[in-house]
């Protein structure tokens, strides 16, 4: 399943468009090379963004990566464990298994 790494939804052009592209690359093999390293894992997005991207990475960034992962099947979302996160708020985690993940 091919996904968008970066959604151009602010109009940008040319050069700041192909940096915007490869950032957006980049974050995702970063999610991708966190979960990897930690196979069988729980992770929500709030404890994948804290772990590696710094305060100027927006969440949504992170949440984006995990999505788009996910539609590519290179991550599962545990639909049936919840984490308490920030705001008090349920929030689903998502792991990586290798024997699901790895498959072609």
């Amino acid at each position: 399943m091919r996904t968008q790494a970066f959604f151009n939804s602010i109009g940008l052009g040319g050069q700041d468009l192909i940096r915007a592209k490869e950032k957006a690359k980049t974050q995702e093999q970063k999610v991708l090379t966190f979960f990897k390293a930690n196979p069988g894992k729980y992770f929500t997005p709030f404890t994948v963004h804290d772990f590696i991207f710094s305060d100027q990475t927006p969440w949504t960034s992170t949440r984006r990566c995990i999505t788009n992962l996910t539609r590519k099947k290179m991550l599962t979302k545990c639909t049936n464990v919840q984490e308490i996160e920030r705001y008090g708020k349920p929030n689903y985690v998502w792991c990586y298994f290798p024997e699901v993940n790895d498959r072609p």
